[in-house]
């Protein structure tokens, strides 16, 4: 969520007003998850730039650009979240909904049993092998977003018709999806 809607929106106002090509480095929040990689892979910017604010705690430069938050201007970001700017959506779109080719399942259930988060205990469902038994009995896929790359995401949700999941960062690849994509958040 926060790389989508956060992080990946300063490049776009970056690139609306510099050349990326010119900047020396990013220092951007970190590197370790292969999405990361990925999207900055598909947005050109070489990793020999990429710098992660997690090694780099401190840096010095004869001149830095910084970019404000993309959405949150009032210092309240729990409703500034209820209205993300659709600049940011399309921009999202645009860069990353390209080149599909392979059909993956239209109807899925997003498991998230390799879920990493640390309120994991607090965003269970008690009965979720009776759900997925349910859901494949009517043509569902089970799908962990983890094992797939960035672009097989967009790919997944840019073709689904039905998504069912527990509440999480998984579902803002919700902004892939085209029209009238029926989604079922478990919370």
């Amino acid at each position: 969520w926060h790389w989508l809607f956060d992080v990946l929106p300063k490049i776009k106002i970056l690139k609306n007003k510099i050349d990326l090509k010119e900047i020396d480095f990013f220092l951007l929040p970190d590197l370790k998850k292969r999405f990361q990689k990925e999207t900055l892979d598909l947005l050109n910017i070489p990793p020999s730039k990429r710098i992660s604010s997690r090694i780099y705690r401190h840096i010095q430069s004869n001149m830095s650009i910084a970019v404000d938050h993309p959405y949150v201007f009032n210092n309240e970001p729990s409703k500034s979240v209820l209205n993300i700017p659709d600049w940011i959506i399309k921009y999202l779109r645009n860069e990353f909904i390209k080149d599909i080719s392979n059909k993956p399942p239209t109807k899925f259930y997003i498991d998230r049993s390799d879920s990493s988060s640390n309120h994991n205990y607090l965003r269970q469902i008690i009965n979720e092998e009776e759900v997925k038994t349910s859901l494949l009995k009517k043509g569902f896929s089970i799908i962990r977003l983890s094992d797939l790359s960035f672009k097989e995401q967009v790919n997944l949700f840019n073709n689904a018709s039905k998504i069912v999941g527990l509440h999480g960062a998984g579902f803002a690849n919700l902004t892939f999806c085209k029209p009238n994509t029926t989604v079922i958040e478990l919370k």
